[in-house]
């Protein structure tokens, strides 16, 4: 039960970093692909050091594959969302939908390993 809270809170924490990285780089009205860029590399960026500082306590597959896709997509995401100042008003208003959209994203996108015994008849080494 604690490394699904943890998988959970791990993923919540780089989706607001995420959001606030991209956030605090992208202006209203910069190009949209140069934002999406930018926000694809502080991504990938905050999941790789998130994700090696949290993978000693969730298992370095659990953290990071999910931190990859959600760095990846989530800067760009918000690269675009800001680009266009179609974001959060606030702060933590953008912090929150990067908690909220990131965290439960790669976990129900089916990026979760199978656990011993689980992966009959699914191609699983068991």
């Amino acid at each position: 039960m604690y490394f699904v809270i943890g998988d959970y809170g791990a993923g919540m924490l780089i989706g607001a970093l995420t959001a606030l990285g991209v956030r605090a780089a992208v202006w209203p009205g910069m190009d949209m692909v140069i934002a999406m860029l930018l926000g694809m590399v502080i991504g990938m960026a905050i999941h790789t050091v998130l994700g090696l500082l949290l993978s000693p306590l969730l298992g370095m597959f659990e953290t990071m594959l999910p931190a990859s896709v959600i760095g990846m997509y989530g800067g760009m995401l918000f690269g675009m969302r800001d680009s266009m100042a179609a974001g959060s008003p606030t702060l933590t208003a953008a912090a929150t939908v990067g908690a909220l959209r990131c965290g439960r994203g790669a976990r129900h996108q089916g990026l979760r390993p199978c656990s011993p015994g689980s992966c009959r008849g699914r191609g699983g080494l068991n």
